[in-house]
């Protein structure tokens, strides 16, 4: 919607996948026995949000946030016969951002400073009943990770070359991501 000066836009969605459906000639594998793919499933969610206040003919100010999370397991592979049982019990990510947009007749740019925060947790389980974590082989692996940046972009059109008119782009921007594992033996 649109109020004088400012608009706001919004969006979001939900998924849900029982099981990812194998191609009708697939045949038989140790670990995939065809039909509905073993461990496909997956649950989700999402929404994204951006507002913008025009300052000017020529300077607007922006900003987003938006987020994801779900839960979803990782299908046993078909060619290698190392059987890991493994789901995404947890996973997020998280970005909000600020920025800054001019419109000028020859030159355009875009600025923004952003955040981003992506976090998961990785089990992995006894057998293909996803239930257990007894053995040796299972584990609980959390991350949380940061991501912190900006970028800026420019656009420019330049006369110099007549009618061609090329459009010359830049962008540029710095990035800096923290990781932080956090393993828990079973």
């Amino acid at each position: 919607g649109r109020a004088g000066d400012a608009a706001a836009i919004a969006g979001a969605s939900l998924e849900t996948v029982r099981f990812v459906p194998m191609p009708a000639d697939f045949g038989r594998r140790p670990n995939e026995d065809g039909g509905r793919r073993n461990n496909s499933d997956r649950k989700g969610g999402s929404f994204a949000l951006k507002g913008t206040l025009d300052l000017s003919d020529a300077h607007r100010l922006v900003v987003t946030a938006s987020r994801f999370e779900g839960t979803f397991g990782v299908p046993p592979a078909t060619r290698d016969f190392t059987v890991r049982y493994w789901r995404w019990t947890d996973w997020y990510a998280s970005t909000i951002g600020v920025g800054h947009e001019y419109r000028g007749t020859r030159t355009q740019t875009e600025a923004q400073l952003y955040t981003s925060f992506v976090g998961n947790t990785l089990d992995g389980y006894d057998d293909a009943t996803y239930r257990t974590q007894r053995l040796s082989k299972a584990l609980h692996s959390v991350y949380d990770d940061v991501t912190v940046g900006g970028f800026v972009r420019v656009t420019a059109d330049p006369d110099a070359l007549g009618a061609l008119r090329p459009r010359l782009r830049a962008w540029s921007g710095p990035r800096r991501d923290l990781h932080a594992p956090h393993d828990h033996p079973n």
